[in-house]
């Protein structure tokens, strides 16, 4: 997991993966089976931006919303 970034206490995490498109097609349009563990999967190039520019300790905000129904 390139450019890793942990936000939890339990491991959740902001990191680089070869896979994030192909990750997301497949949770989207396949089955609900495939997702995340909670982390925040983004392409490599992005990552690196992130951890880049996020000095240790930014602060993350993580917001719920309503499923739409």
């Amino acid at each position: 997991m390139p450019y890793t970034m942990f936000f939890s206490k339990d491991g959740k995490a902001i990191h680089g993966t070869e896979w994030a498109t192909l990750r997301s097609y497949v949770h989207t349009y396949l089955t609900e089976s495939v997702d995340s563990q909670g982390c925040v999967g983004l392409t490599r190039e992005e990552a690196k931006i992130m951890f880049e520019w996020a000095p240790v300790n930014t602060r993350i905000v993580i917001v719920e919303e309503e499923p739409d129904e």
